[in-house]
């Protein structure tokens, strides 16, 4: 089977034409070092239950190697105790989007390069303050667009998240600020969605400007930020 499914994708990597890639169970050993690189992959899909054990190895070609569209994981590196991916800054983007069950492996301050990435699991306030902080100093480059879970809504949460991050006024138009929470997933109704603060962090060079949007939502009272509008 194993071997059937990769003359299947080389098959139409052959003629370059977008492939999609579904795992489900346990990963063949092997198999994500024999994906050609070459093709243009429209889905690698990845999300097994329970969490899918990968190398250090698999999760770099799948990261830095692949040409894809839309990139889901949940992932663990159980070989490595405690360990964190690493991007190789040589690398160009390859990745459009990316969505993260599990992300014991993410480094908050150097997240993995693509355009979009969506967090699925609730991550931790000091955790979304590395990425604005990163970013500010010059990292996290590649990401257009940021979606994260925060559990639930508090005041003091959101003093956590903004902790050493000077904010300005945002320069997005409410019909831009709108736009950018539609593109956050896992909102329920609009009219349920409250507390919205638009804010602008600026890089440290001052020539990019990024919006970070934290909101809550009801039922319940969970806590969501957005960052987009990059310019």
């Amino acid at each position: 089977m194993f071997e059937k499914l990769l003359r299947h994708l080389k098959r139409f990597s052959n003629i370059q034409k977008p492939v999609f890639c579904k795992i489900e169970g346990a990963i063949p050993i092997g198999f994500i070092s024999q994906l050609d690189c070459e093709s243009v992959y429209d889905v690698i899909d990845i999300r097994t239950e329970p969490i899918a054990s990968v190398t250090l190895e698999d999760l770099t070609i799948l990261l830095e190697n692949m040409k894809i569209e839309l990139l889901r994981l949940n992932v663990g590196v159980p070989s490595v105790r405690g360990y964190k991916y690493l991007k190789n800054p040589e690398k160009e983007r390859s990745i459009d989007n990316l969505e993260i069950r599990n992300y014991s492996w993410v480094d908050f301050s150097e997240m993995p390069s693509a355009k979009t990435i969506y967090i699925e699991a609730k991550i931790q306030q000091d955790e979304i303050n590395a990425v604005l902080r990163s970013w500010i100093a010059g990292k996290n480059r590649e990401m257009e667009f940021a979606d994260f879970e925060l559990g639930k809504f508090s005041d003091t949460n959101r003093e956590i998240i903004f902790t050493d991050v000077e904010t300005h006024a945002s320069q997005l138009t409410e019909e831009k600020i709108e736009s950018c929470i539609r593109r956050a997933k896992k909102l329920p109704d609009s009219l349920l969605v409250h507390n919205i603060i638009a804010m602008d962090i600026l890089r440290e060079n001052y020539l990019l400007r990024a919006t970070v949007i934290d909101l809550a939502a009801l039922p319940p009272r969970r806590a969501k930020c957005a960052c987009g509008g990059l310019e």
